[in-house]
């Protein structure tokens, strides 16, 4: 049966319409209040669900559970979504996304000097593959033949960070999540993100100008369309993808949000996307096709 891989493709078309429902919020209320945002409508759509499937609207964990997980939620939800919102703003999803296919070589990285996970010849020939395609993408050849950024720095700057963390809260999350159930242990992740983001809100002493960035309609309602589809509704089908299809093709359909991307910058937004920038996404995604697959 294939619902294990069509649940994955759906996954990849939820984080597809999240990302672009995040870069619209982004560009008209700001990262930082739309991250806000979605991290307390996507706790409130999973304590509903988890309130429904197991009667708690609490997470129950022990104590060293709850510190990693926290420790991830902060470095994937606060530190990481931070600075990939912001890429949203500078450089669009569609550049931003395919960054983010960084993330599992620098967990990879960080695996290797915190578990001693050793990465074998051909993930490393895949992770080779991954960062050429990037490349293709955000350098470009002017008409005098030098090579330069297709992107402003700070954009991509910020797509990296947000992919160092993220793959530091996968790493975190190794370590807190275990045999314990995904859903709760996201709730936990998702407390620590938003506690961040609090504690930072208190220290810029902006509050007010968060709190009235909510009343653009538009930004909220792509907010609340990003925080659904994205946090909620494609971890939950992520996980029932895994459940019914081995781990490697669902990762690999899961991964194709750039691609998707590519119709929907030119279709939604009449952004011209160049060749190269089509091949470098392609060669991107038969790298991480190779890194999830061999």
């Amino acid at each position: 049966m294939l619902k294990g891989e069509l649940a994955a493709f759906a996954v990849a078309l939820c984080w597809t319409v999240s990302a672009v429902s995040f870069e619209n919020a982004s560009k008209r209320i700001g990262s930082f209040p739309v991250n806000i945002l979605r991290l307390v409508l996507a706790y409130i759509f999973l304590t509903a669900y988890n309130a429904i499937l197991y009667g708690n609207f609490l997470p129950h964990a022990d104590l060293e559970r709850i510190i990693w997980l926290s420790l991830s939620g902060f470095a994937g939800f606060f530190i990481g979504d931070l600075f990939l919102f912001q890429a949203f703003v500078l450089i669009g999803s569609r550049v931003s996304m395919l960054i983010m296919c960084t993330s599992p070589i620098m967990a990879s990285i960080a695996g290797f000097f915190i578990f001693g996970e050793r990465p074998s010849p051909s993930d490393a020939a895949a992770m080779i593959i991954v960062l050429t395609g990037i490349a293709l993408v955000v350098l470009i050849r002017d008409s005098s033949g030098d090579i330069k950024l297709s992107q402003p720095l700070p954009g991509i700057l910020c797509a990296f960070a947000g992919s160092a963390g993220q793959a530091g809260g996968l790493v975190l999350s190794k370590i807190g999540v275990k045999d314990f159930d995904p859903f709760i242990a996201t709730q936990v992740r998702i407390i620590a993100g938003l506690a961040g983001f609090l504690i930072a809100v208190l220290f810029m002493r902006n509050a007010g100008r968060v709190i009235t960035s909510y009343r653009n309609l538009k930004g909220f309602s792509f907010t609340a369309l990003g925080a659904f589809f994205g946090p909620f509704l494609g971890v939950s089908l992520s996980l029932y993808s895994v459940k019914y299809a081995d781990i490697g093709i669902a990762s690999t359909l899961m991964s194709v949000v750039p691609v998707l991307l590519i119709p929907v910058s030119f279709f939604l937004y009449g952004e011209r996307v160049r060749k190269m920038e089509i091949a470098g996404i392609i060669i991107s995604m038969a790298g991480a096709a190779l890194l999830f697959l061999l």
